[in-house]
Protein backbone atom coordinates (compact mmCIF):
# COMPACT_ATOMS: atom_id res chain seq x y z
CA UNK A 1 0.00 0.00 0.00
CA UNK A 2 1.45 3.37 -0.89
CA UNK A 3 1.27 6.73 0.79
CA UNK A 4 -1.08 8.03 -1.17
CA UNK A 5 -3.63 4.70 -0.60
CA UNK A 6 -3.68 6.22 3.58
CA UNK A 7 -4.14 9.34 3.01
CA UNK A 8 -7.74 8.44 0.51
CA UNK A 9 -10.81 8.48 2.92
CA UNK A 10 -11.97 4.74 3.39
CA UNK A 11 -14.61 3.43 0.79
CA UNK A 12 -16.92 0.16 0.65
CA UNK A 13 -16.98 -2.68 -1.87
CA UNK A 14 -21.01 -2.46 -1.73
CA UNK A 15 -24.11 -0.22 -0.83
CA UNK A 16 -25.15 -1.22 2.39
CA UNK A 17 -28.69 -1.79 0.70
CA UNK A 18 -29.18 -3.74 -2.69
CA UNK A 19 -32.68 -3.26 -2.92
CA UNK A 20 -32.38 -0.86 -5.94
CA UNK A 21 -31.04 -3.58 -7.94
CA UNK A 22 -33.87 -6.14 -7.46
CA UNK A 23 -36.86 -6.53 -9.23
CA UNK A 24 -39.77 -4.37 -8.19
CA UNK A 25 -41.88 -7.21 -8.76
CA UNK A 26 -40.18 -9.77 -6.76
CA UNK A 27 -40.11 -6.71 -3.94
CA UNK A 28 -43.88 -6.79 -4.31
CA UNK A 29 -43.84 -3.49 -5.54
CA UNK A 30 -45.96 -1.64 -8.01
CA UNK A 31 -43.83 -0.64 -11.40
CA UNK A 32 -45.65 2.65 -11.63
CA UNK A 33 -46.74 4.01 -8.54
CA UNK A 34 -49.98 6.39 -8.60
CA UNK A 35 -48.39 9.62 -9.03
CA UNK A 36 -51.49 11.34 -6.56
CA UNK A 37 -50.30 8.79 -3.86
CA UNK A 38 -46.62 9.42 -4.62
CA UNK A 39 -47.33 13.80 -4.25
CA UNK A 40 -49.44 12.78 -1.08
CA UNK A 41 -46.66 11.22 0.67
CA UNK A 42 -44.05 13.79 -0.16
CA UNK A 43 -45.86 16.60 0.68
CA UNK A 44 -46.91 14.71 4.27
CA UNK A 45 -43.02 13.50 4.95
CA UNK A 46 -42.24 17.46 4.19
CA UNK A 47 -44.70 18.53 6.57
CA UNK A 48 -43.70 15.90 9.00
CA UNK A 49 -39.99 16.94 9.57
CA UNK A 50 -41.21 20.84 9.91
CA UNK A 51 -43.33 19.62 12.80
CA UNK A 52 -40.72 17.40 13.95
CA UNK A 53 -38.09 20.01 13.69
CA UNK A 54 -39.97 22.56 15.67
CA UNK A 55 -40.31 20.52 18.33
CA UNK A 56 -36.94 19.75 19.25
CA UNK A 57 -36.30 23.51 18.75
CA UNK A 58 -39.13 23.95 21.16
CA UNK A 59 -37.34 21.88 23.53
CA UNK A 60 -34.23 23.96 26.04
CA UNK A 61 -31.39 23.25 24.51
CA UNK A 62 -30.16 21.82 27.98
CA UNK A 63 -32.55 18.47 27.53
CA UNK A 64 -31.64 18.40 23.94
CA UNK A 65 -27.71 17.83 24.88
CA UNK A 66 -29.24 15.70 27.92
CA UNK A 67 -31.25 13.68 25.76
CA UNK A 68 -28.48 13.41 22.85
CA UNK A 69 -26.00 12.29 25.67
CA UNK A 70 -28.24 9.14 26.78
CA UNK A 71 -28.21 8.24 22.89
CA UNK A 72 -25.13 8.35 22.53
CA UNK A 73 -24.35 6.69 25.69
CA UNK A 74 -26.42 3.76 24.66
CA UNK A 75 -24.94 0.74 22.94
CA UNK A 76 -25.06 0.40 19.45
CA UNK A 77 -26.34 -2.69 16.96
Amino acid sequence: MSRRDNELPPSFASPPCFMHELDPAYMGLAESGDPQQRADVMRWRKAERQRLIEARLALPSETRQRDSGRIAERPHL
